[in-house]
């Protein structure tokens, strides 16, 4: 981490927790697979996620989207980290 990334955050970070990554392109590709399930799901079920979990196979169906966007980083080198 150089002295300019970390003037930048705590310029930018007032009241705010930010912190700099050292694995920023896993991170973009974690966020992205998350975005997109709740996207697709929202989207495709035309309701909230507490609306679809709170059906009998809402959650399952979370986590079949969860796994079939995750394969996608997996296959460029950027599998989920555990616990995601």
């Amino acid at each position: 981490m150089t002295e300019r990334v970390r003037t930048l955050l705590f310029a930018a970070a007032k009241g705010v927790e930010a912190f700099a990554a050292a694995d920023i392109v896993q991170r973009m590709w974690e966020k992205l697979v998350h975005l997109s399930t709740a996207a697709a799901m929202t989207c495709l079920m035309r309701a909230n996620v507490g609306e679809i979990v709170r059906t009998p196979n809402g959650g399952e169906l979370f986590l079949d989207q969860l796994q079939c966007g995750a394969a996608i980083p997996a296959a460029n080198g950027h599998a989920p980290s555990e616990g995601l």
